[in-house]
């Protein structure tokens, strides 16, 4: 799969959000800094020099008020003009706003709200990284969330961006980002191409970065790259050894060391074949064992046990001295030869059991599979997955590296981005806007739960009587839009607010003016008559005057000070007309790219998906970083399928389960000829779930007795979206790095996963272009010279349209219409959670045993849409058949 959480974009960095005191006058969803738009600059020079060092500076509001500029002149007020100012232009601009029925659903809702909204909602914290609706920890957003394909983490895993307390997410303008400098400090004279190779090269590495491989050198830590935790009983291992865990401490301790231990000698030499001789030779040879006194006979019932649970002698070991042959066990049909089924199968025929595998394609692999260019045997592109995502504790990392020895190449998730004109977006301006959408996100539940209605009742923000919106749950990325929304009205609304204040003040000061002119007319007539009553001995008259223009100086002395008072205070920024949004334009093509990103990492559209369980398995996140497997991971496949008995080009038609067994109706894909029967103790379905919820749809598989509800319902609600890929290959890499990771903003909102990432991965000169959400299902539609044309088209506006012609050769997926996937990897769609993978995990039972066994990637809650997640999946049913069936432990 991909990466998930474009904040998780590629930065690899753990993200804690900004948090302010709440905002005041609109639906605070959560608790908002005074909100600002992006993309506003402070004329300051002062300013601008403090932004320039600190990319998190505040930004002032600017607002229009009609086509007057007003100034404040240092030496002082042209009372010429400013007595004549006329104030009913300015106050007939204040773009005051009202939420009429022109305004969106949102807005509405807003006004709804307005009047009931909770005293807890001012006051909550914004949701941090740590947590999630349902209290379980997970990784901050900046940790990749691992799929079939995706990179996530980068060297820097425990850097934090910290946002101070009441600083609101100031995201500089285009300009102030054209005078921070170009990426890569190239000048306006450099060529288009120039740049591009520029901003890419800037990233590479001129060899490749070798991946840090975990090493077993201690019992705990081999625990730990088991999945273990060293110092406790599994729930497994409590009810397989009752007497250690309700045995006293010192018999646990030695359990758990025992256990370590045996974990370590595997993990040191997974070739090898693990069997309670090597254990016991091994242990004889440790001066730290010697002092263990254990028991020879719970020894070997620890290695009897972690070989039943798949967590020593996996994968592709030698068997230096097998059994000899034995009646066979029981039958057992795997259907599918995935991962996950080829898994199962090896786990199965491990244990004694005689395994038929059946595949519809006429290779194995599944959604594994690596592309050749004109037949040859060169690797040129995964059109599947193409990561392996996390490390420590995956046991395909064991098969890749500790068994067969694979290259393995640890990745760089670095993405510059260019923008849809093909130039590329700065680095910093890409920063601010991807914070600023994590933010969105991470805000998306509190909003979700107290504003949005749901199918059990009104959201808790609203009375029920006041409820008046459609009971339809929302998605995330609606969730994010309509969030954006707010913000932008309180922008508006705070603009209003803002041109008030300073319109009266305006006012004020004008008054001031006015008045000061006037008492300064009065004081001269005052002097005048004060003459002319002294000339003409009226002396009455003439002190009259004379206190009167006494206290006329002391009232224009008040007002002098006044004036000087509202002169002293900051002047206001100029008034720019326009700036009523939160998110420029430009902007908003970024912010849709990372929307993008979140529809490859879901295979879903980002609104469709769960807001509060679309990360539900974010804690289970292997560590260790993402790696590729340069010789293609068909290779993995290949050698798993080695041995075992596959049948290829074999349709399942139809599986009946009864209490003398299974039987399996098979059809040969080529043909439309019979269906013929095969009988077996027991089935593993290892089918994808797309090809699940299409038989569910039109029959064209028969289970009989029909599925269980329960599990009916979880494979509608779960949902198996749509990643494609266009493999292009050229005569050389005209984008000169060695290995690269680049962006490709779409200024067409409805088409933003349209080959919005390019991979160039690979020895060879190959771009792989990503396909993501809607536009991945749409383009399924046309012919493939049309997706190699448009995709063409978007690199040339990168690099120039001389420097990139038509590919040398190229390779299209449509794993929407492949009608053995029928889809690319799982997501939790609305209405969809964890527990309906647990629910598609269990077996269906017939008389207390498994006839019919589930496996893949969209069975595993903690691992669902990885490749580690298939193979432990095919690990377990092969453990659960063999618990029920009586396989052999096969460790002597």
């Amino acid at each position: 799969m991909v990466f998930r959480k474009l904040s998780w974009r590629l930065s690899g960095r753990k993200t804690e959000l900004w948090r302010g005191p709440a905002a005041v006058g609109l639906l605070l969803v959560c608790n908002w800094s005074e909100i600002v738009p992006p993309g506003q600059r402070d004329s300051n020079a002062d300013r601008e020099t403090e932004y320039r060092k600190s990319e998190k500076g505040a930004r002032h509001s600017v607002f229009c008020l009609g086509k007057t500029e007003f100034r404040w002149s240092s030496t002082g007020p042209d009372l010429s003009q400013q007595a004549n100012f006329n104030m009913a232009s300015a106050t007939e601009a204040i773009p005051v706003i009202t939420a009429s029925d022109s305004l969106t659903p949102v807005i509405k809702r807003a006004r709804l709200a307005q009047e009931n909204l909770p005293a807890a909602l001012v006051t909550s914290p914004v949701p941090n990284g740590n947590s999630t609706p349902n209290g379980n920890s997970r990784p901050a957003p900046t940790t990749v969330r691992p799929r079939l394909q995706v990179p996530s983490t980068d060297v820097n895993v425990n850097t934090k961006v910290l946002r101070p307390a009441g600083v609101s997410p100031a995201i500089p303008s285009s300009s102030a980002i054209r005078e921070f400098g170009r990426v890569g400090g190239l000048g306006e004279a450099e060529s288009h191409y120039d740049r591009a190779v520029a901003t890419i090269s800037q990233l590479d590495k001129n060899v490749s970065e070798p991946p840090t491989h975990p090493i077993a050198d201690s019992p705990q830590r081999a625990a730990f790259l088991s999945r273990l935790d060293p110092e406790t009983l599994s729930l497994r291992e409590e009810k397989h050894f009752p007497e250690v865990s309700e045995g006293s401490q010192g018999l646990k301790e030695l359990h758990l060391e025992l256990r370590n231990r045996v974990l370590q000698i595997w993990l040191r030499k997974p070739r090898q074949h693990l069997t309670v001789h090597t254990v016991l030779a091994a242990l004889s040879q440790s001066d730290s064992a010697k002092a263990l006194a254990y028991d020879q006979e719970h020894l070997v019932k620890i290695v009897k046990f972690l070989n039943r649970m798949c967590l020593i002698n996996f994968g592709d070991f030698t068997i230096e001295r097998p059994q000899p042959a034995v009646r066979q066990l029981k039958h057992v049909i795997v259907i599918g030869a995935g991962l996950a089924g080829l898994a199962a199968a090896r786990q199965l025929r491990h244990f004694g059991m005689r395994v038929t595998v059946v595949e519809a394609r006429n290779r194995v692999g599944g959604r594994v599979h690596t592309w050749s260019a004109g037949g040859q045997k060169v690797m040129m592109g995964e059109t599947g997955a193409m990561l392996m995502t996390g490390v420590e504790g995956n046991p395909l990392h064991t098969i890749l590296h500790g068994q067969m020895a694979a290259k393995l190449e640890r990745v760089d998730v670095r993405c510059p981005v260019f923008g849809p004109n093909g130039q590329p977006i700065s680095q910093d301006r890409d920063e601010v806007m991807e914070r600023e959408f994590e933010m969105l996100v991470e805000q998306s539940p509190s909003y979700y739960r107290n504003f949005c209605p749901t199918v059990t009742g009104p959201p808790q923000g609203l009375s029920s009587a006041k409820a008046t919106a459609p009971v339809t749950p929302i998605g995330l990325g609606t969730c994010v839009k309509e969030l954006l929304e707010l913000k932008e009205l309180e922008v508006i609304l705070s603009g209003n607010e803002k041109l008030s204040v300073q319109v009266e003040a305006t006012k004020r000061l004008a008054h001031l003016y006015t008045t000061r002119m006037e008492l300064h007319h009065k004081a001269r007539s005052c002097v005048d008559e004060y003459r002319r009553y002294t000339r003409n001995g009226h002396r009455n008259a003439a002190n009259r005057c004379k206190n009167r223009l006494a206290d006329l100086r002391t009232q224009i002395k008040d007002t002098e000070l006044e004036i000087q008072t509202a002169e002293a205070l900051p002047s206001p920024a100029k008034f720019v007309r326009g700036t009523t949004e939160y998110v420029s334009p430009d902007d908003r093509s970024l912010l849709a790219w990372h929307m993008a990103n979140y529809d490859f990492a879901n295979a879903y559209p980002i609104e469709e998906i769960s807001v509060e369980h679309w990360a539900q398995d974010e804690e289970y996140a292997l560590p260790g970083g993402h790696l590729i497997v340069p010789g293609g991971l068909a290779q993995v496949t290949e050698r798993l399928a080695a041995g075992l008995c596959v049948s290829y080009n074999q349709v399942v038609q139809t599986i009946n389960c009864d209490k003398e067994g299974v039987k399996v109706g098979i059809r040969f894909s080529k043909t439309n000829g019979p269906v013929r029967e095969v009988s077996a103790d027991a089935v593993v379905c290892t089918l994808p779930l797309g090809v699940l919820k299409h038989a569910d749809l039109n029959g064209t598989i028969r289970f009989s007795p029909p599925l269980p509800s329960d599990k009916l319902t979880a494979i509608r609600r779960l949902g198996h979206g749509v990643l494609n890929k266009v493999i292009l290959t050229y005569p050389r890499k005209f984008w000169k790095a060695r290995r690269t990771l680049f962006g490709s903003a779409n200024g067409n909102a409805d088409r933003r996963g349209e080959f919005f990432m390019f991979w160039g991965m690979y020895d060879q000169p190959v771009l792989v272009a990503l396909i993501s959400g809607k536009a991945a299902v749409e383009l399924e539609a046309a012919a493939d010279a049309e997706i190699v044309q448009r995709c063409t088209e978007v690199l040339q506006k990168i690099f120039g349209r001389s420097n990139v012609q038509a590919p040398k050769d190229y390779h299209v997926t449509r794993w929407g219409a492949d009608e053995f996937s029928r889809g690319s990897y799982c997501s939790v769609p609305v209405g969809a959670s964890g527990e309906d993978f647990d629910t598609l995990a269990e077996p269906v039972m017939v008389e207390g045993l498994p006839r019919l066994c589930f496996a893949g990637e969209h069975t595993m809650r903690r691992f669902s849409g990885t490749m580690h997640g298939a193979l432990l999946s095919g690990f377990r049913e092969a453990t659960r058949i063999s618990d029920y069936f009586g396989g052999t432990d096969n460790v002597y």
